[in-house]
């Protein structure tokens, strides 16, 4: 433990938040307690370096009760009775993956299947989590006052580099929601986070056993695959160690989870959909027992052992044999599964050859492999020879076994702890310059405009009068291209004009809708060119109303993962009020 500071002055503090899917951490650092510029600065994480369970439990009121460990285990201790009353959440944080529409009026459902606002549930259970970092930081410091300390703390909040500019948003909104000032809050892409980590570790070649640190000019592929989702992009180190990102990011809804969806659904094959669905609703610590139980298994599954044995609920089993009238054993001989599940009524535990362990991962696995496949195709000419492997799910040996078996000639590597890669990482960051990073955009972003009307040329459909003009609508402006190499603080310009000859017309904000597209080269704002509607710029009136002429210049400015606005008359360079708004 580094000594701790003693000055009466708050310390700057450095926090990450790593709001994961399954499991959720933080680690913190104090700078000014690394005095000398050699050694490595001190990160703490959560007690024994172990996660605790994302979720949260609130109560009948929808305030907040608690967080993470002790939610579930409250939760498990209640009875049916005091369930129904209370909301308990998990695994909520993939309605920002699946949500193509998003929104701040999305709802999330509990344990229970009762609806709540997502937005709510996501505050509180980020306030949880902050709270829980901000007992450690009084722990740490002697401090009994706490009132400024969030002054003091820049707040690295990591997200997954494949979510949307809402889903950011709304992340950056529900940390605003949970009392972290807008200032503060630092947005994180997980895999650049890893990176950042990993290139300052000694890292170890998996098959060679020898550890090195990855040189500048290093091209290699980073696979962040944690419990909801997986997240894999390329990087290289450029010469002032900053990253340059050679492959956008992909990924996919394929993480540790799949696994363990894959276990429900056997059980449901095999006990009926009704029964496990009754188990969870009315004896839900035994179905988190099961779970759990299988959970550990997994981790520690290679593929090569002969059989893996799993304990059964006997709740469960009672259920089953009350509901179908027959024993497990019959239901097994009816099954095709005689030759590769078996159950002893005196243990209580279920024999799988490993032939069905391993097809419960297949889902998830062979997902991985083509993502990567693709990645390695498509960078033919970068000459990838390594693999960087971080994420809790990264440390499951079969996966790693399955990803080298496909990729016999890439080196894979593994950071110790791979499960906190992120959040060291992410903390790390808040040391860095904001324009570390490198990025190239997933998506060709542009304003959708209108023009004057060319016959013949633009399609008749979009004809129609603006400003008594005949003009075509839904033209794609395009400012970013799929692809683009972008930088902090670059800058993208759009001018407008439109004629204001009607008083009313004055006073009112206007909105620019900004789309993207999954093409290069889009020519309207159309579906089948790709697009979609991801934000809308809103522009309000200055205090004495628009000009008869509005002439403005917008920029849309690359942030360190989100974009902003600044809009301008065009003559005078005045700045106008606008906020982009993602949802």
């Amino acid at each position: 433990m580094a000594s701790r500071n003693t000055s009466k002055t708050i310390p700057n503090i450095i926090v990450s938040l790593d709001f994961g899917t399954t499991y959720s951490g933080y680690g913190l650092a104090f700078p000014e307690e690394k005095i000398d510029p050699q050694t490595e600065l001190t990160i703490y994480t959560n007690p024994r370096e172990e996660k605790v369970p994302t979720c949260v439990l609130l109560n009948e009121d929808k305030s907040f009760h608690s967080f993470g460990s002790q939610a579930l285990d409250e939760y498990i201790d209640m009875d049916n009775d005091e369930r129904e009353t209370v909301y308990f959440f998990r695994n909520f944080k993939m309605a920002l993956y699946k949500n193509r529409k998003l929104s701040r009026d999305i709802e999330v459902q509990d344990e229970k299947g009762k609806q709540m606002s997502a937005k709510l549930v996501f505050q509180l259970a980020m306030s949880g989590l902050k709270d829980i970092v901000m007992g450690r930081i009084k722990q740490h410091h002697k401090i009994e006052n706490l009132q400024n300390v969030s002054k003091a703390i820049e707040w690295m909040i990591t997200i997954p580099a494949i979510w949307s500019d809402s889903a950011r948003q709304f992340m950056r909104e529900a940390a605003e929601g949970a009392g972290i000032q807008h200032d503060r809050i630092r947005l994180v892409l997980e895999p650049e986070a890893a990176s950042l980590y990993c290139r300052q570790q000694k890292l170890i070649l998996t098959d060679s056993g020898a550890r090195h640190r990855f040189a500048d000019g290093q091209k290699y592929v980073v696979a962040d695959l944690g419990g909801g989702t997986i997240d894999i992009c390329v990087h290289e180190i450029t010469e002032n160690g900053h990253l340059k990102e050679l492959y956008r990011a992909t990924g996919e809804d394929a993480g540790g989870t799949k696994v363990n969806a894959a276990f429900e659904c056997f059980l449901a094959s095999l006990f009926g959909r009704d029964v496990v669905d009754d188990l969870r609703k009315t004896c839900y610590e035994r179905f988190i027992t099961q779970m759990r139980d299988f959970e550990e298994r997994k981790k520690t599954f290679k593929g090569t052992e002969r059989n893996i044995k799993i304990r059964l609920d006997p709740i469960l089993m009672k259920r089953f044999e009350t509901k179908s009238g027959k024993s497990l054993q019959k239901a097994i001989e009816d099954s095709n599964l005689e030759t590769k599940v078996k159950y002893d009524d005196d243990s209580g535990r279920m024999t799988f050859d490993t032939s069905v362990i391993k097809q419960f991962f297949d889902g998830s696995v062979q997902c991985i492999i083509a993502k990567l496949q693709t990645i390695v195709q498509e960078c033919a000419d970068d000459e990838l020879k390594t693999f960087l492997l971080v994420g809790g799910y990264a440390e499951s040996h079969y996966l790693r076994d399955k990803i080298r078996e496909a990729f016999p000639t890439i080196d894979l590597v593994l950071v110790e702890d791979a499960k906190l890669a992120v959040i060291k990482g992410s903390v790390m960051m808040g040391l860095e310059e904001r324009n570390i990073v490198q990025r190239r955009s997933r998506f060709t972003y542009g304003f959708r405009t209108a023009k004057p009307f060319i016959e013949g040329f633009h399609p008749e459909h979009f004809k129609c009068i603006r400003d008594g003009d005949l003009s075509c609508k839904k033209i794609f402006d395009k400012l970013i291209t799929k692809g683009q190499m972008l930088t902090y603080n670059q800058k993208f310009k759009n001018s407008s004009s439109k004629k204001l000859e009607q008083a009313e017309s004055k006073k009112v904000a206007f909105i620019t809708a900004l789309y993207r597209s999954t093409k290069e080269d889009p020519k309207y704002c159309t579906e089948e060119e790709g697009c979609e509607l991801v934000g809308r710029l809103v522009k309000y009136p200055p205090p004495n109303g628009w000009p008869d002429l509005l002439e403005i210049d917008d920029h849309l400015i690359v942030g360190e993962t989100e974009f902003t606005v600044k809009t301008y008359n065009k003559y005078s360079g005045e700045e106008l009020q606008a906020t982009l708004d993602f949802l």
